[in-house]
């Protein structure tokens, strides 16, 4: 008896260890802006109840996050099982044309008060209530507070009053003895709601995380958790399957639901009609199915301001499909170089041109020769200029000139250009006088003048 008594006791004291060490939880730790630990002792939990620390971290690790549920996060999470899309990036958000939402900002034709302002029970367009005048706020949207408390439900903030944020904006309101739970909810009136985008904001200098649940006409589509809410405007939107009826935001701390900037309706997911989507179209506001895109840039041809990618505007470009960043134009004209099919301007195609880049010199003379022939140089055939086939046959004899065979070039070069002077006297360029002076020049010019090996 006196051992049983033992075993008893030993077994007591062994369940009661064990009992201990199940209960004991490392507590997360949670900090605000400036490292302070925050206390979530009396944190409000959906049911009515209060959570502890162990409650609040449960709720952060089982709720979308993109910092914890896509590594490969960029501006959006889509959540398959909800089928909803969360954006945390304005632009990746707009590219499902969403630029021209309704929005409600809360500004209101009533000059507001230096202090804030207290709204009680719904907020919509009906209201008049020396804060909003009838119609301020959109027809297709009211706002309220769950379970608000007793010094009113929501406030009306003029910017400035608690961060730097400029615009005037809606959050709840209690004081800081009424820690009771509090919502933020968003209603819309029409069935037609896909997407909605809006401003988040935490306040008191904390950082902490936001936790939003979207229900339809049927009830909760799905939720998420927005981390690191701040007095800075954290931008949210969302994508939806089905139409959203109810936004119900609850900040997860000692805070105040905040929000700005509302917008709300159905995006265009196709906004030019051009049968591409516009995260695919590479010119989401120009109709351009074939998708062209020359240079490559991921900017379609049809609205690229630079088409060629040679870093000159197309307003600006003398070859706006061609690259020529040198912008070079040998004739001067309207058209470079580099898409000008008669670079000279002398009539013939380049692609048939002797000389596609004539010498179009205004003056007919010989280098190195000191005689003046005051003769016009002038087209004489296949797109060359006299000074064209000048300058080629002096190009040719200097090529063959070793340093050796000087008489032997001298003479070559004197009766090709005998040659050449005759056909341009038989075309009329040239009258017999002109002619026997550029042969006389020529004889005085030293040519071969350039050793070339």
């Amino acid at each position: 008896m006196k051992h049983l008594k033992k075993i008893i006791y030993l077994l007591l004291t062994i369940t009661l260890i064990v009992s201990c060490e199940k209960e004991t939880v490392a507590e997360p730790e949670i900090f605000n802006q400036d490292q302070q630990k925050i206390e979530l002792k009396n944190l409000p939990l959906e049911t009515g109840a209060f959570m502890n620390e162990i409650e609040f971290q449960r709720i952060l690790e089982n709720s979308p996050q993109p910092a914890t549920k896509n590594k490969d996060f960029q501006g959006k999470v889509f959540d398959e099982i909800s089928g909803l899309t969360f954006y945390y990036d304005q632009n990746e958000f707009n590219l499902n044309g969403c630029e021209n939402l309704e929005l409600e900002d809360f500004e209101s034709s009533i000059n507001l008060n230096t202090d804030y302002s207290l709204i009680y029970n719904n907020l919509d367009e009906s209201e008049n209530n020396g804060v909003y005048a009838e119609g301020d706020i959109s027809e297709n949207v009211f706002f309220y507070a769950s379970a608000g408390g007793p010094t009113g439900d929501m406030v009306v903030m003029p910017g400035g009053l608690e961060n730097n944020y400029a615009s005037t904006y809606l959050r709840t309101h209690y004081t800081s003895n009424d820690y009771e739970i509090h919502y933020l909810n968003i209603e819309f009136e029409n069935n037609d709601v896909f997407n909605v985008s809006m401003d988040l904001i935490s306040h008191w200098n904390n950082i902490l995380p936001m936790k939003l649940d979207f229900y339809d006409e049927d009830g909760i589509i799905g939720t998420t958790t927005v981390p690191n809410i701040t007095n800075s405007p954290t931008y949210f939107g969302i994508k939806s399957l089905s139409p959203i009826k109810r936004i119900t935001l609850n900040l997860l701390g000692y805070g105040w639901e905040t929000i700005d900037n509302l917008r709300f309706g159905t995006c265009n997911p196709d906004i030019d009609e051009d049968g591409i989507l516009n995260e695919d179209d590479n010119c989401p506001n120009t109709p351009n199915p074939d998708q062209a895109d020359m240079d490559e840039d991921g900017i379609g041809d049809v609205c690229d301001d630079d088409i060629d990618g040679d870093d000159i505007m197309n307003e600006y470009d003398n070859c706006p499909l061609t690259p020529n960043s040198n912008q070079a134009n040998y004739d001067g004209d309207d058209e470079g170089d580099a898409c000008d099919d008669d670079d000279d301007n002398d009539g013939i195609k380049d692609s048939r041109d002797n000389h596609p880049f004539s010498n179009t010199t205004e003056d007919f003379y010989i280098s190195g020769a000191e005689c003046f022939l005051d003769i016009e140089n002038q087209f004489a055939r296949n797109g060359s200029t006299m000074m064209d086939e000048l300058d080629s046959l002096i190009e040719d004899i200097n090529s063959q000139y070793d340093g050796d065979n000087w008489e032997e070039l001298n003479r070559d070069f004197l009766r090709k250009l005998s040659g050449i002077t005759y056909m341009w006297r038989r075309d009329r360029l040239i009258s017999r006088g002109e002619r026997n002076d550029i042969l006389s020049c020529a004889r005085d010019s030293g040519i071969p003048g350039v050793l070339i090996r």
